[in-house]
C-alpha cells in the first residue's frame, strides 16, 4: 500500500519547489502530496483525452466554419463584376398554367410568350419543341444576368400572328374566349434559386412559387428581384487555400395591375405587340452579400485547446497552497517529534473530545493549545533570518569555547521544553524556564540556556535599547554598556559572562561525576 501511495506521490506537478542551499551549488528539494497525484493523474488524462478529440474533429474536417457576412455591391471595373461575369450564373423560370385547355398547342396558339431582353433592346418568341406541345407550362433559362432586365410577355395569338412561325396558327376566337372566360385561371411562376453544401461544395436546387393570376380585363406584371450571395470557403488546414462559389440565394416578388392599354401602349409601338394579359418582370439586385466560411486552422485550434487547458490548471494554485501548507506541517510535526519524542504516544482516541498520553486521558483543549504555543515557536524560529542569525550568534559562542569537552558538555545540557500534567485539572501544560522572565536581560542574569537564548526575535523587540549586560561576577569597576558600535567591548562582556556560564557548567556536570 505504501509504495502505491508513493506511486502516485510522484505523478504530482503541483509540488513546492525550495532550496536548502546558498551555496556554490544549489540543492533543489520537493514535496509532493498523495492529493496532488491524483489531481495531476485526473487533470492530465482529461487534457489528453480531450486534445486528441478536438484533433481528431479538427483533421475530419467536422469542425464548425467562421462565418462573416457584409454587404457589398456590384460595380463596374470591380473584382465581383469580374467574377459574375466569368460565372455567368443561370435563373430559370418556369410558368405553369392551371388549365386543362392548352394555350400553348401550335396548331391552336392561344397566348403567344414573348421574351424581352432590355440590353439587347429585342422582342423575341419563345417556340415549345414537339415534346412540350401538349405540356401546359413555360421553362425559360435566362444567362448574362449583371446589368440586364428580362420581361416575358404573354399576348393573346389572335392580333399577334406578326411572332408566329410557318408551322404555328392562332385558335379561333371562340377557344380563346374559352380559355380566358375560364373561373379562377391562374399561373404559378416557379423561380429556382440554390442552397450550397460547404462540406461537400454542392449546390442543390429548389423553387419558390408565386401566383400570378391572369385576367382578360386586366394587365398583370409580377415583378421579381434575385438576390445573389457570394460564398468564399477557405479549408485550409495549415495554409490558406480560397475558394469563391456564386449562389443565387432567391428572389423578391410583387405584383402590380394596370389596365390593358398600360401594357399595349408600352410594347406596341416598336414591337407591334398587342392585348397583352400579363408579364413577368426580372432583374437581379446588384446588392449581394459576401459570405467568408474559414475553417479553424491547426494554429487556432492549439490556442482554444491550450487556453482550455490554462483555465483548467489554475486550480494548480489551490493545489501548490495545499502541498506548502503540508510541507511546513511536516517539517513541523518532524522537529517535535524529534524534539518531544512523547508526542509520538499521543493517540487521538476521540476526534471531538479528548486524547490519550500514556494510557491516560488528557483534555483535547489542553493539547491544542500546546501545539498552537509551539507552532508560534517554530514559527520564529524557523524563519531564516533567525536561523542564520542563531548560527552567526553560535558561530562566535564556538570560537570562544574552545575545549572540546566543554562544547560535549552544552551538548548534553537539557534545554528542552518541559511537558507537565497538571495534576488538580488533569490537563498538560508547558513548563519552561524562559516564561516567567520578561525580558532579554533576565534570562541573561539567571544564566538559564534556553532555545530562545540566541533568538533573533528577541533582539529585534529590543532593537532600539541599550542592553546593559550585567556580569555575575562582583566587580568594583562600571559595567560596560553593549552598543553596536563597540566590537571589542561586545566581545569582552560575552566573554565574561560565557566564563561563568561555563564555570557553573562544569561545576554541575563535575558533581554529577562523583555522584555517578
Amino acid at each position: 500500500m505504501n509504495t502505491f501511495l508513493k506511486m502516485i506521490t510522484q505523478f504530482d506537478g503541483f509540488f513546492v519547489a525550495f532550496n536548502v542551499s546558498f551555496g556554490l551549488f544549489e540543492q533543489k528539494i520537493f514535496f509532493k502530496s498523495f492529493c496532488g497525484g491524483i489531481a495531476s493523474i485526473i487533470i492530465l488524462t482529461f487534457i489528453l483525452v480531450y486534445s486528441l478529440n478536438q484533433l481528431v474533429i479538427w483533421g475530419s474536417g467536422e469542425m464548425i466554419y467562421k462565418v462573416s457576412s457584409q454587404q457589398k455591391t456590384i460595380i463596374e471595373g470591380s473584382d465581383l463584376e469580374q467574377l459574375f461575369q466569368n460565372s455567368n450564373p443561370i435563373q430559370t423560370v418556369e410558368i405553369e398554367f392551371l388549365s386543362k385547355i392548352n394555350a400553348f398547342n401550335n396548331n391552336n396558339m392561344i397566348m403567344i410568350p414573348l421574351l424581352y431582353i432590355q440590353q439587347e433592346d429585342e422582342m423575341y418568341a419563345l417556340f415549345f419543341d414537339d415534346e412540350q406541345e401538349n405540356s401546359n407550362y413555360l421553362m425559360v433559362d435566362l444567362d448574362k444576368l449583371l446589368y440586364n432586365s428580362f420581361n416575358i410577355i404573354f399576348v393573346k395569338c389572335i392580333g399577334n400572328e406578326y411572332y408566329l412561325d410557318e408551322s404555328q396558327k392562332c385558335a379561333s376566337q371562340e377557344a380563346s374566349d374559352e380559355f380566358f372566360n375560364q373561373r379562377g385561371l391562374l399561373s404559378f411562376v416557379n423561380i429556382y434559386y440554390q442552397e450550397f453544401d460547404f462540406s461537400r461544395k454542392t449546390y442543390e436546387d429548389y423553387y419558390s412559387s408565386i401566383k400570378l393570376p391572369l385576367d382578360p380585363s386586366l394587365s398583370s406584371e409580377l415583378q421579381i428581384l434575385t438576390n445573389f450571395e457570394l460564398t468564399e470557403i477557405n479549408s485550409g488546414f495549415l495554409f490558406q487555400t480560397k475558394e469563391e462559389y456564386l449562389i443565387n440565394s432567391g428572389c423578391q416578388s410583387q405584383i402590380y395591375t394596370y389596365s390593358p392599354n398600360y401594357h399595349n401602349q408600352l410594347y406596341l409601338e416598336g414591337y407591334n405587340a398587342t392585348n397583352i394579359v400579363g408579364t413577368v418582370f426580372l432583374e437581379i439586385n446588384t446588392s449581394i452579400f459576401y459570405v467568408r466560411n474559414q475553417y479553424p486552422t491547426i494554429s487556432e485550434v492549439l490556442a482554444n485547446i491550450g487556453s482550455i487547458i490554462q483555465t483548467i490548471l489554475l486550480i494548480r494554485y489551490l493545489f501548490y497552497i495545499l502541498n506548502r501548507k503540508q510541507m511546513n506541517s511536516f517539517i513541523k510535526s518532524t522537529l517535535l517529534q524529534d524534539y518531544y519524542p512523547e508526542l509520538k504516544d499521543l493517540k487521538e482516541i476521540n476526534k471531538k473530545n479528548s486524547c490519550q498520553l500514556n494510557d491516560k486521558d488528557i483534555s483535547k483543549i489542553s493539547i491544542k493549545k500546546f501545539q498552537k504555543q509551539v507552532d508560534e515557536m517554530l514559527n520564529y524560529k524557523l524563519d531564516y533570518i533567525n536561523l542564520i542569525y542563531e548560527l552567526h550568534q553560535m558561530q562566535k559562542i564556538l570560537q570562544l569555547i574552545c575545549p572540546a569537552d566543554i562544547l560535549l558538555k552544552i551538548h548534553k545540557n537539557d534545554s528542552k521544553l518541559n511537558i507537565q500534567p497538571d495534576p488538580e485539572s488533569n490537563t498538560f501544560s508547558i513548563q519552561n524556564k524562559w516564561s516567567q522572565f520578561e525580558d532579554y536581560e533576565d534570562i541573561l542574569n539567571k544564566n538559564y540556556l534556553d532555545p530562545f537564548f540566541f533568538s533573533y526575535y528577541w533582539k529585534a523587540k529590543k532593537k532600539l535599547e541599550i542592553i546593559d549586560i550585567k556580569s555575575s561576577l562582583k566587580s568594583e569597576k562600571p559595567q560596560k554598556i553593549c552598543q553596536p558600535s563597540n566590537i571589542q567591548e561586545n566581545v569582552l562582556s560575552a566573554n565574561d559572562l560565557l566564563k561563568v556560564q561555563n564555570n557553573k557548567i562544569v561545576h554541575e556536570d563535575h558533581n554529577l561525576i562523583i555522584q555517578n
